[in-house]
């Protein structure tokens, strides 16, 4: 009869296991920091999205509002003045696009930052800050 070798591999396979949850639980906590700053990612694209489709259904109801009021426009002076009320609208939507891209952008970066290991985070932040004259904990070790 052929004898079972899996008591033998036994307290081997229990050594490798023991090490398992030492080993798994930094990449856990990656993993879970990654997956947070997906969710926090897709919120602010979300935000970004609700806000411009919002600004796109003011501007179409204010291009149309504008054209109906040239179209009745009875003096040039009164269809000038629903063009640019509609232009100055337009502008104020730009403008607001634009502030929303910024604000949304910084927060998809800093939830992409989030996922960086604290020793990259810390050395990033050092360096950002660091003054010509003051090397970095990177300068200093070389």
């Amino acid at each position: 009869m052929p004898r079972d070798n899996t008591t033998e591999q036994a307290p081997t396979l229990d050594a490798m296991f023991m090490l398992f949850p030492k080993a798994s639980e930094p990449a856990g906590q990656h993993i879970a920091a990654f997956w947070q700053s997906q969710e926090r990612i897709l919120e602010a694209m979300d935000d970004f999205a609700a806000g411009w489709l919002a600004r796109r259904h003011a501007g179409a109801k204010a291009a149309s509002s504008a054209a109906l009021s040239m179209c009745a426009a009875r003096t040039p002076m009164a269809l000038f003045s629903a063009q640019q009320e509609w232009a100055t609208g337009a502008l104020q939507r730009l403008f607001a696009d634009h502030a929303a891209a910024q604000r949304e952008w910084m927060r998809v970066c800093s939830a992409m930052r989030s996922t960086a290991t604290p020793s990259e985070s810390d050395s990033q932040t050092e360096e950002q800050h660091a003054s010509p004259t003051t090397p970095s904990r990177r300068a200093k070790a070389a």
